[in-house]
């Protein structure tokens, strides 16, 4: 289920469709970028290809669980696609799964490391190639193509590691907002406290006994779009 939001362009009339599942998904994208910019990683791009369909809910996890406990703290974003050469020649629509993952940049990533991997995913092959320069375009390619192909309501076609909420913004956006903690001091697991919304970035104070306070730490540039009807649809 996704929502279409339709806004329209007060000073010249023009309405646009927006896909929030897109918008939604971008934001996870920029966090993993974001998270990228405060702790830098070396990265990986991983591909896991399965010898037969064996679908399920949680098939990834095994193989997240074996690269942490072995690398670490690593983060990590993935998408899932049919394998469309296979579907074509074959007829069998059959799962793969496009992960990026950001190790530790002290690791020397070798050969043993792709055997090690290898033996982390039961279900078929795994190829790791390296990314010279990870981007929002980059990671797009990869979500869009995701939300736009029929691979079953039910399968997860988007996940990630933790990636913060205060993150999933455009980089500058969050620079501004940062400046706020820096100029009163707060420290920066501060930040776990900022919520994001249409007008900008927010802090929430007090509690159930004392009264809360909602404080507008950056508010967005003024646009002249607005949001005049939305919908429900399904892929």
């Amino acid at each position: 289920m996704s929502k279409i939001v339709r806004i329209q362009n007060s000073e010249t009339g023009e309405i646009v469709e927006l896909d929030t599942s897109v918008s939604r998904y971008k934001r996870l994208g920029q966090g993993f970028l974001n998270n990228l910019r405060l702790n830098p990683a070396y990265l990986k791009h991983i591909t896991l290809t399965q010898r037969k369909e064996s679908y399920k809910p949680n098939i990834l996890n095994p193989f997240f669980v074996s690269l942490r406990r072995y690398y670490g703290a690593v983060s990590y974003i993935w998408t899932a696609e049919v394998q469309e050469r296979r579907a074509e020649v074959y007829g069998e629509s059959v799962l793969h799964w496009h992960i990026i993952v950001a190790f530790n940049e002290n690791i020397e990533f070798g050969k043993e490391d792709i055997f090690r991997l290898q033996k982390y995913w039961k279900y078929g092959n795994l190829d790791v190639k390296p990314i010279r320069h990870c981007s929002i375009s980059y990671l797009m390619k990869y979500i869009s193509k995701s939300l736009s192909i029929d691979i079953g309501q039910k399968i997860h076609r988007i996940g990630s590691s933790f990636i913060a909420g205060y993150l999933r913004v455009p980089w500058q956006k969050f620079l501004k907002a940062l400046q706020w903690f820096v100029e009163v001091g707060a420290g920066f697991e501060a930040m776990g406290f900022m919520q994001w919304n249409y007008k900008g970035a927010r802090l929430t104070f007090g509690d159930a006994y004392t009264g809360r306070e909602t404080r507008y730490i950056y508010l967005h540039p003024r646009s002249d779009w607005h949001r005049i009807s939305d919908f429900d649809f399904s892929y």
